[in-house]
This record gives C-alpha cells, sequence and structure tokens, in this order.
C-alpha cells in the first residue's frame, strides 16, 4: 500500500529550510536562534520542535538534501567522462553558493565538512569501482580531502582560475592518482 504524505508537513518543513537558508544569508549559524527560526517560519516553537531537535539537526537535514541531489546529478554523469563530472559539481556549487559559503566560513560548519568529505570519499570510491582496482583506503581519503580543499578555495573565491580549469586539474589530479 502506498504511503500518503501530509502535505502540512511537508508545507511546514518546507518553510523551516527555507526560512533557516534565508536567515543563513544574514547571519552566522551560531547567531540563528530557533526564535529567529520560528519567527521566519511563521510557526510556534512547538511546531519547530516536532519536525527538529535543534538547528544542528535541521542543517545536518538540509545539508544531507543537498547532497542527495549531488549525488542524483552524479548519478545521471555517470556515463560522462570524470571531467565533465567534476565541472557539474561545480555548477552545484555555483548554484547554492551562498549557502555553501556560509557553511565554510561557520565555527559551527564541522558537521558540514564532515559530510561532504564522506560523500565525496564514497564518490571516489564509486570511481575506483570503475577503474576495477582496489585504491588503498588512506589513499581515497587524502584525496577527498584534497577535492574537498579545492572545493572550500573556490567556494571562497580564493582560486582565481575559472571552473572549467579547476574542473580539469583536478579530474587530472583524482585520475593519476586512482589510475596508478
Amino acid at each position: 500500500m502506498e504511503k500518503t504524505v501530509d502535505r502540512r508537513i511537508v508545507r511546514t518543513q518546507k518553510a523551516i529550510k527555507q526560512s533557516f537558508i534565508d536567515l543563513l544569508s544574514k547571519y552566522e549559524l551560531d547567531q540563528i536562534s530557533i526564535k529567529m527560526l520560528t519567527d521566519e517560519a511563521d510557526i510556534g516553537r512547538k511546531t519547530f520542535y516536532l519536525h527538529y531537535v535543534d538547528k544542528y539537526d535541521l542543517m545536518d537535514t538540509i545539508i544531507d538534501n543537498y547532497l542527495e541531489e549531488l549525488d542524483q546529478r552524479c548519478e545521471k554523469m555517470k556515463t560522462s567522462g570524470m571531467q565533465d563530472s567534476a565541472y557539474e559539481w561545480f555548477l552545484f556549487f555555483d548554484e547554492h553558493h551562498a549557502l555553501f559559503r556560509r557553511l565554510f566560513r561557520s565555527h559551527g560548519s564541522y558537521s558540514f565538512r564532515n559530510k561532504l568529505l564522506l560523500f565525496t570519499m564514497e564518490q571516489l570510491k564509486k570511481k575506483e569501482q570503475i577503474f576495477a582496482k582496489h585504491i588503498d583506503a588512506f589513499k581515497i581519503q587524502i584525496l577527498a580531502y584534497g577535492v574537498t580543499g579545492v572545493l572550500e578555495a573556490y567556494i571562497m573565491q580564493e582560486l582565481s582560475e575559472q571552473k572549467e580549469q579547476i574542473s580539469k586539474q583536478l579530474t587530472d589530479f583524482v585520475m593519476s592518482n586512482l589510475a596508478e
């Protein structure tokens, strides 16, 4: 039997998430309070707590949603070359630039960085399977740190190169390490 979705719940969660994103564009994560969120979403505190434990739980849910979207985009690009896939990552981060920039700048963003690192490691493991080789887990971790570091530098506008150049250089780096 198909599970029905309560549209009120979906609408409320969407309003809370959008309010959080809007507030995050104006304030640091640590400055955002539940009161600010509930005022922005036009809901009561009890309603917020019916859906999320705290603002960090909300942030984790939002990050998970974005990484799920990126994963779906990666799946669609599976048959494309690695450089096209890397370029798709940069397009995705460009589309959500303000949010990710704020998350990278936030002192409370450990969860975001960790989730992005784990996601990157999983994506690299999928690429490893394409080469039908076993790559040392430590090497995958080092590559993931490198990729996320480049993404952060790109989002924070610390790189002068265009995303086309960055995605090509990053692809060359990853490919040379996966193909060894």
